[in-house]
């Protein structure tokens, strides 16, 4: 029973340590220290970090995480930008205008088949996935892809109701 215990806290701390290098390692990817230092003045307002939201292309709050972890916000200031940041609505996304980016690869696949007529069946039969999966690993753009309609998104997707 203690051996369980015990083993159940060392998955819960790996598990901890690996999630935090892997924001660690986004952070220094998508928000390089010496960039963000050059663009977020110490004792950043809101407006600043959004600025610079736009600027790296990241979450608001990622944004200020990052500004805090490199000394530009105290923790006060920290969380009085994460508080604000929340009434304006970007603690559970992202109110305006970031757009996931899209794949030249996947346009170019998309109107390649649209010229040619290939349809959502065809890419299923050759690829070996069911419709529903191609939609959701085509992050539902399948359509894009086969130019297809409301019709067949409902029939794919096993809905009754309007897409």
């Amino acid at each position: 029973m203690m051996r369980e215990m015990v083993s159940e806290d060392v998955a819960a701390a790996v598990t901890r340590d690996t999630e935090g290098e892997a924001h660690s390692f986004a952070a220094n990817l998508l928000m390089p220290k010496r960039r963000v230092l050059g663009m977020v003045p110490t004792h950043a307002s809101v407006s600043q970090i959004l600025a610079a939201k736009h600027y790296f292309k990241v979450s608001a709050m990622a944004m200020a995480r990052r500004a805090y972890e490199l000394g530009r916000l105290s923790e006060w200031e920290y969380r009085q930008v994460c508080s604000e940041l929340t009434v304006q609505g970007y603690k559970s996304g992202e109110p305006r205008d970031l757009r996931p980016e899209q794949s030249k690869v996947f346009r170019f696949v998309a109107d390649t088949n649209r010229q040619k007529g290939i349809s959502v069946s065809t890419v299923s039969e050759e690829t070996g996935l069911v419709p529903k999966e191609l939609h959701g690993l085509s992050f539902g753009n399948i359509w894009a892809v086969t130019g297809g309609s409301s019709l067949s998104q409902r029939a794919i997707l096993g809905r009754n109701e309007s897409v």
